[in-house]
């Protein structure tokens, strides 16, 4: 799994409800809790990447490729419910995160987009060697 830092996981469950709402992860960077905050506390890699740097990376090993966009989980949609609005309200929610959340918007269905891309954990990409 390639895992979307464009992602509501990242910018509002890691970032505020976990870090800030639940103070867990004190003394960590948002990418360290992110690490902690995806297969388990003792996982010992877990990393996820903006688009355009796995993308980057897809081409440097001679592959042609394109980001499609993150599949959402419905933990992400129920954070977006319940922490969304109040997130952004918070002055504690730094700079990076609340600019995310200030740049959702909703498809046709509603589901949240960051950048015309759907805005879920699960980056999905088109990779054809090159």
């Amino acid at each position: 799994m390639v895992y979307n830092r464009h992602s509501l996981w990242f910018h509002l469950y890691t970032a505020y409800v976990k870090m800030i709402i639940e103070n867990a992860f004190p003394g960590l960077s948002v990418d360290e809790a992110f690490s902690h905050n995806t297969d388990g506390e003792r996982c010992p890699i877990s990393r996820c990447y903006a688009p355009g740097q796995f993308v980057g990376m897809l081409q440097a090993a001679g592959f042609h490729a394109e980001f499609l966009g993150g599949y959402l989980s419905r933990h992400e949609l129920t954070c977006l419910k319940d922490f969304g609005p109040t997130a952004l309200a918070d002055p504690r929610l730094a700079g990076e995160h609340r600019e995310f959340m200030l740049r959702l918007r909703s498809d046709a269905r509603g589901l949240p987009m960051y950048q015309d891309k759907h805005a879920g954990i699960g980056g999905v990409y088109s990779a054809v060697k090159a």
